[in-house]
């Protein structure tokens, strides 16, 4: 299983956490996010990109998500 990291725009109730989601793959994880929250989210990020990405906002002064309880997908289980 691999983690997915998604964002949530700021306008979102949501903004400013993150929704790790553990699937087999990109599409699966992806499939999951839109079907618990529509198309009503930011970005998708693997767990290596998620952690770059990480390291950039730090350097620039940029606020990292909160995680908010991980999705695991039981096809993936």
């Amino acid at each position: 299983m691999k983690k997915f990291i998604f964002t949530f725009y700021t306008a979102h109730p949501l903004g400013g956490k993150c929704q790790p989601i553990y699937a087999k793959d990109y599409s699966q994880a992806r499939h999951k996010m839109c079907e618990i929250y529509g198309n009503n989210w930011g970005f998708q990020y693997t767990e290596a990109k998620w952690e770059e990405w990480k390291k950039q906002a730090k350097k620039i002064g940029c606020s990292v998500e909160k995680e908010l309880e991980p999705i695991y997908c039981e096809e993936a289980m």
